[in-house]
């Protein structure tokens, strides 16, 4: 497994305590998604010569616009973001030195709410 997918698999265990009843993941081309869902990606390189890596992640939380309203998902996006606030991994795998920078974006449509968290986060192997 790779660093990057071991780091993913991470914050999905911590999300997923959070979020039981919803879908906490990456997305895979044969899977549906039901909503609402965090939906994750990271995009990592290592530094040269380190053990230290850095990269994008990013939380697309996404609602149906028909079954929720603009406030709900603010509140669910602020959720989120305050669970990321204090997010710790427990993994025998990889470790997370720290989140650097957030940034958000919206990206809604008719038929959803979707808002994308972004991290950039330091992380490396355990050993």
């Amino acid at each position: 497994m790779s660093l990057d997918l071991a780091t993913c698999a991470a914050f999905q265990t911590k999300l997923q305590e959070a979020y039981p009843s919803l879908f906490v993941g990456l997305p895979h081309d044969n899977e549906r998604i039901t909503f609402p869902a965090i939906v994750l990606n990271l995009q990592g390189s290592s530094l040269l010569n380190s053990p230290l890596w850095t990269g994008q992640l990013s939380l697309a939380a996404m609602q149906q616009a028909d079954d929720s309203t603009a406030q709900q998902h603010i509140d669910f996006v602020a959720g989120i973001a305050a669970e990321m606030d204090g997010i710790t991994l427990d993994s025998d795998v990889v470790q997370l030195y720290g989140i650097i920078s957030k940034t958000s974006e919206n990206q809604n449509t008719d038929r959803h709410w979707i808002t994308t968290l972004t991290y950039t986060i330091g992380y490396g192997p355990t050993a």
